[in-house]
C-alpha cells in the first residue's frame, strides 16, 4: 500500500471519535503504510454510496474488501443495476465478499444455513464473474451469531470468516462510533483488522442520522414505484385499443 499525503488529523485535532470525514479517513490510511492491515467495508444501506467510497479509496491507492449484504432490506444485490455497481467496485481494484444476515435462517441447522449462503454466493459469483472467498455476518452482536459448525463448514467450501483470526487487532466504526481511536491502534499494532461502513463517511462532518437520511432511500423507492406503475400502464394500454 503506497503512502498518501499527510494532512491534519480530525481525530487528533479534535479528540473526537465520532468525526467521519474523508480527510479523517485519509489520515487513517496514511498510518496503514508498512502495516499488515485487513481493510473491509460492510455495505448495509447503499451500493451507490459504496461505489463513491470505492472511488475515493482508489485515489488513496488502497484496496479493500467490500462485503455485499445479500439479504438486507434496503437494496437488492442481484438486480441488474446493482450488479453493475458491484462490478464497478471490483473494477476499481477492490475485492468482493458476502455479508449475510442469519436472522431468517437462525433456527436452521448448520448444513441448511451453508446451503442457503452458498446459493447466494453462487448467483453473485456468476453475475460478477469473480470468486468470493470471505464472508461477514450482519450485526452478530445484536442478532444471531454464526455457530462454530457453520464457520467450519463454510471454510471447507473456501468461504472464510475473517473475524475468527485472533492474530489481528479488530476495530470498527459500527454505529458511527469508534470504540478505540484508530490512529492509536495503528500506531501500537502491526496486524489490524479495520471494519468501516461507507455510509458514515463524507466530505464534511455531519451527525450520523443525517448520513442515513442523505441517502434518500425513500426517494429511490418512490422513483422505482413510479417506473413500475408506468410499465404496468403501458402494458394495459395494449389491450385498450
Amino acid at each position: 500500500m503506497r503512502s498518501v499525503p499527510r494532512e491534519k488529523s480530525a481525530v487528533l485535532q479534535k479528540g473526537d471519535l465520532n468525526i467521519f470525514t474523508y480527510n479523517n479517513y485519509r489520515e487513517i490510511i496514511q498510518l496503514t503504510d508498512k502495516k499488515n492491515v485487513w481493510l473491509r467495508h460492510d455495505i448495509d444501506f447503499s451500493l451507490k454510496k459504496a461505489v463513491e467510497f470505492a472511488e475515493f479509496e482508489a485515489t488513496l491507492g488502497c484496496r479493500a474488501t467490500y462485503y455485499i449484504l445479500m439479504n438486507g432490506y434496503y437494496y437488492n444485490p442481484l438486480c441488474a443495476e446493482n450488479i453493475e455497481k458491484i462490478k464497478m467496485i471490483k473494477d476499481l481494484g477492490h475485492s468482493i465478499g458476502i455479508h449475510f444476515d442469519l436472522t431468517p435462517i437462525k433456527d436452521c441447522d448448520a448444513d441448511t444455513q451453508v446451503m442457503v449462503i452458498n446459493a447466494y454466493r453462487a448467483i453473485l459469483e456468476f453475475s460478477i464473474q469473480d470468486e468470493m472467498r470471505y464472508i461477514t455476518f450482519h450485526k452478530p452482536t445484536n442478532g444471531v451469531k454464526p455457530s462454530y459448525e457453520l464457520i467450519t463448514e463454510l471454510a471447507n467450501l473456501g468461504l472464510y470468516y475473517p473475524d475468527m483470526n485472533q492474530n489481528f487487532k479488530y476495530i470498527s466504526d459500527s454505529g458511527s462510533h469508534w470504540r478505540e481511536d484508530p490512529l492509536n491502534v495503528l500506531k501500537n499494532y502491526n496486524n489490524v483488522h479495520i471494519n468501516t461502513h461507507p455510509v458514515w463517511w463524507g466530505e464534511k462532518d455531519d451527525v450520523w442520522e443525517s448520513r442515513i437520511h442523505d441517502l434518500r432511500l425513500d426517494e429511490i423507492l418512490e422513483r422505482q414505484l413510479i417506473k413500475e406503475l408506468n410499465n404496468i400502464r403501458m402494458y394495459r394500454e395494449q389491450f385498450d385499443d
